[in-house]
């Protein structure tokens, strides 16, 4: 590893503080060429705003051995980010609590908001720039900030999941809900009651994620409408319908007209009913690949499905001996 490569971290564990000449010339050569140099020099050129300044051009950890006062100086500490963000964990705690300093870095790099003072990490725009380059920052808002409908719509466009910070009140937020469930369909279990209630919002969520149904209303979860719609959208959405519509016949006589693949979710029961899969068969011989085991075995089942379709045999795997 040349010196040039070197990081702040492999230097320190290696050599001593102080080890260069105390000649200006010496160092600011030095540091031009080697900015982790700046750990070597007497500490009077720490203090050197052009030498500390050439050392984080060339390695932004140099700040780690900058004099305090020149950890508290804003071209310098910008210089260090802009070559290696995690630099911005040396500038000066006031530095780092500045407001207008910190929008302006904030402008140059937006995850330098994981770096904010306690302070400013409770202010809206420091807030609303952090959820908008990661919106599970919103985590660490105030309350109030967790109820403030700009931010909260800003983090969940960013990361759906971030719902889950939310006040109950934008939960409730038909806008906001929407938002996060298109980015993760997941997102829809921390909305409100009434949201995972309502047709569009699960919808929108099946629409990015068809495991979201997991999460719908029990409610919808027996409405076969909603379900015709969701299956348009998804065939495998069938398998969080309820066990009532599972064993629906008419319901499922409407969804094999749209895809047969759906009744390897239909009830065991449903699977061995005669009537309803001779009807099945007829919108879509494809059903047949899904006859209970019980019927499977029905000679005269079939015999009876084989009038009606001679790919009978192919779907239901019967041996011709058992004929």
């Amino acid at each position: 590893m040349t010196p040039s490569k070197l990081t702040r971290r492999d230097t320190t564990t290696t050599l001593n503080p102080g080890t260069l000449p105390g000649d200006r010339g010496v160092v600011l050569a030095a540091v031009k060429k080697a900015g982790f140099a700046l750990h070597l020099a007497p500490a009077i050129f720490k203090n050197d705003r052009e030498i500390v300044l050439e050392a984080v051009k060339n390695n932004s950890y140099a700040l780690a051995d900058a004099s305090k006062h020149l950890k508290d100086d804003r071209e310098i500490v910008l210089e260090a980010m802009k070559h290696d963000l995690a630099a911005l964990e040396y500038a000066s705690d006031d530095l780092k609590d500045e407001r207008d300093w910190f929008l302006e870095a904030l402008k140059r790099e937006v995850r330098a908001h994981e770096f904010a003072g306690e302070r400013l990490r409770k202010e809206h725009d420091i807030v609303l720039a952090a959820v908008r380059s990661r919106g599970e920052k919103l985590g660490d808002a105030s309350e109030r900030l967790k109820d403030d409908h700009e931010i909260v719509l800003k983090a969940v466009m960013n990361c759906g999941e971030a719902l889950q910070y939310a006040s109950e009140r934008l939960k409730d937020d038909r806008d906001i809900v929407l938002k996060a469930v298109r980015d993760c369909g997941g997102a829809l279990q921390y909305a409100s009651e009434s949201l995972r209630n309502t047709p569009e919002v699960v919808l929108e969520a099946a629409k990015q994620d068809v495991t979201a149904l997991e999460y719908a209303s029990d409610f919808l979860k027996t409405d076969s409408e909603f379900f015709l719609e969701a299956v348009k959208q998804d065939v495998w959405a069938i398998e969080y319908a309820s066990g009532t519509l599972k064993n629906d016949s008419i319901f499922f006589l409407r969804v094999v007209e749209q895809d047969a693949r759906a009744l390897e979710f239909a009830s065991t029961m449903l699977k061995n009913d005669r009537n309803f899969l001779l009807d099945a068969m007829k919108l879509d011989i494809l059903t047949l690949a899904y006859v209970g085991k019980k019927l499977r075995s029905n000679r005269a089942f079939f015999l009876e499905t084989a009038k009606h379709d001679a790919r009978a045999l192919e779907y239901l795997k019967i041996d011709l001996v058992f004929l």
